[in-house]
């Protein structure tokens, strides 16, 4: 059991039972925590530690990512780029490559990646 996702889930079952009004049940939860976190090769300072910093980071990182290489899919077709996309998708492009995506508004993102799509569409790429 390796994969964030799991950990996260598998954890955040274990931690709400100990809650329970029952001390056999805390306790389960309690090993079950502790057992999940040895499984995964981490510890309670590792749980801490997740629980204390915010998941945004990656997120940003991913999204930044993923549009980045969509924007840049388009802009390496250039011949089927019409008017003021081209104007577009270097802004999303420039910020893609620099400070990443959050300043930059959904619209805008959702905008970029439609023109992306529309240039995969017109060129076949």
């Amino acid at each position: 059991m390796h994969d964030a996702a799991d950990i996260r889930e598998r954890l955040g079952k274990c931690i709400a039972v100990l809650g329970s009004e029952h001390a056999g049940e805390r306790q389960a939860g309690l090993d079950a925590v502790t057992k999940t976190l040895g499984a995964a090769g981490l510890s309670w300072n590792d749980l801490a530690a997740m629980i204390g910093q915010p998941r945004e980071p990656d997120r940003e990182r991913l999204l930044t990512s993923l549009v980045g290489e969509r924007v840049r899919s388009a802009m390496s077709a250039s011949f089927g780029i019409k008017g003021e996309e081209a104007g577009i998708l270097k802004q999303i492009g420039d910020a893609c490559t620099g400070a990443g995506v959050s300043g930059i508004s959904t619209e805008s993102l959702t905008c970029a990646i439609g023109i992306a799509n529309a240039v995969r569409g017109r060129t076949g790429r």
